[in-house]
C-alpha cells in the first residue's frame, strides 16, 4: 500500500512534526476523539488529521458517526467525507475490526447487504482494517485523501 508521491513524502514531514507537538495532549482530547467508538476508530482520527493538516484546498467536510438513511434503512457512517457546502453524498469510511464485521458468515452478509445499500444511494464505500489502520494508518489516510481528489475531479468533469 506504500506510495512514494509528493503527498505522501510531504504527509510524513508533517507527520513528524504534528506528532512530536501533539502526542499527549491528542490522546487524551475529549473534542478530539468525541464520537470514536473504539480505538480503531481514534487511530484513523490520529492518521486523517496528520494526512489533511497541510491541505488548504480541497479538505472534504468530515463527519464521524455520520447517520443516513439508504434503501429505505437507517445506518450510521464510521467517517463520511462529503464536499463542504453539499448534500451529495461522499466516501463512506469504514473501520472493520475482525470481532464486529467478520467473525462470522452473518456479518460478513450484513456488511455486504450495507455496502450495497449504500453503493444504490452513491456512496463509494471504503474499508480498512484493523491491521491496515495499526501498520499503515498514514498510507490509508493517503489513499482515502487520493479518491476524494478523484472524485472531485469527476465531478468537475
Amino acid at each position: 500500500m506504500h506510495k512514494t508521491n509528493s503527498l505522501y513524502l510531504a504527509t510524513m514531514r508533517e507527520a513528524d512534526r504534528v506528532v512530536a507537538q501533539w502526542h499527549r495532549d491528542l490522546w487524551t482530547s475529549d473534542l478530539f476523539l468525541k464520537d470514536c467508538e473504539s480505538p480503531l476508530e481514534a487511530s484513523w482520527r490520529v492518521w486523517w488529521h496528520l494526512a489533511t493538516s497541510s491541505r488548504y484546498v480541497g479538505v472534504p467536510r468530515v463527519r464521524y458517526q455520520h447517520p443516513i438513511v439508504a434503501d429505505g434503512r437507517d445506518w450510521r457512517l464510521d467517517v463520511a467525507l462529503t464536499v463542504w457546502g453539499s448534500e451529495r453524498p461522499g466516501i463512506a469510511i469504514e473501520l472493520d475490526g475482525h470481532t464486529f464485521h467478520e467473525r462470522t458468515p452473518e456479518q460478513v452478509a450484513d456488511r455486504n447487504v450495507r455496502d450495497r445499500a449504500l453503493q444504490s444511494a452513491g456512496w463509494e464505500v471504503l474499508h480498512f482494517s484493523f491491521h491496515e489502520i495499526r501498520d499503515h494508518g498514514l498510507d490509508c489516510a493517503v489513499a482515502a485523501v487520493e479518491r476524494f481528489d478523484a472524485i472531485l475531479a469527476e465531478r468537475a468533469a
